[in-house]
C-alpha cells in the first residue's frame, strides 16, 4: 500500500509540473533522483523555475508522504494509528484521511 501511495503522489507531481511547463522548447530539463520509503524514485521535469526551488518542492512533498505513511517510522501517522488502542483517538491530517479512506 505504501508504494502504491508513493507512486500516486509521484504521478500527481508529474502531472502538476506538466501543466505548469507548457512550453517544453524553452523549458529546462531537470532530473531528480532519490530514495524514500524503501524504494527509489526518478523525476524528470520540464520547467523554467529555479532548480533548487523545484527540488525543494518535490522533496518536501515526498517527505510529507513519508512522515504520514511510512511503517518504518515509529512516529509516522500510520504507525501511531496502527499502535493506538481501539478506544484511543489519534489526530491525523486531512491528507491522511483522504488517502486512506476510499
Amino acid at each position: 500500500m505504501n508504494q502504491k501511495l508513493l507512486l500516486s503522489f509521484i504521478a500527481i507531481i508529474l502531472f502538476i509540473f506538466f501543466i505548469f511547463s507548457s512550453n517544453k522548447e524553452i523549458a529546462e530539463v531537470q532530473i531528480y533522483k532519490g530514495s524514500i520509503m524503501g524504494t527509489s524514485y526518478s523525476l524528470t521535469v520540464y520547467s523554467d523555475e529555479d532548480n533548487q526551488n523545484t527540488f525543494f518542492k518535490v522533496s518536501n512533498i515526498l517527505q510529507n508522504v513519508n512522515q504520514e505513511m511510512s511503517t518504518y517510522l515509529v512516529n509516522s501517522s500510520i504507525s501511531q494509528f496502527n499502535q493506538a488502542a481501539v478506544d484511543q483517538w489519534v489526530t491525523v491530517s486531512r491528507d491522511f484521511i483522504l488517502n486512506t479512506v476510499k
